[in-house]
């Protein structure tokens, strides 16, 4: 799995959310205080043997850094990376 890429579309509108997806996109909405819903297809990815991963944010895609972390520094549980 050393050469495979993920690529993890992201979410769109969110609009069975709202009001959590009203000033954040679908993805970044936090789960169980420290997790965003992204963090667990992460997780699955980097569990899998993939640390290959594009992140392909739809609706409200622009980059935000209190929105998405750096690669490596994810919170995702159980992902190896801290």
């Amino acid at each position: 799995m050393k050469d495979t890429l993920a690529f993890v579309m992201a979410g769109g509108r969110g609009e069975r959310l709202m009001p959590l997806t009203e000033d954040r996109t679908k993805p970044a909405v936090p789960f169980g205080g420290i997790y965003r819903l992204v963090d667990f297809t992460l997780s699955n990815c980097v569990n899998s043997g993939i640390y290959k991963i594009i992140l392909l944010p739809q609706y409200k895609s622009n980059p935000s850094p209190t929105t998405w972390k750096k690669a490596g520094t994810s919170s995702a549980p159980n992902s190896g990376i801290s």
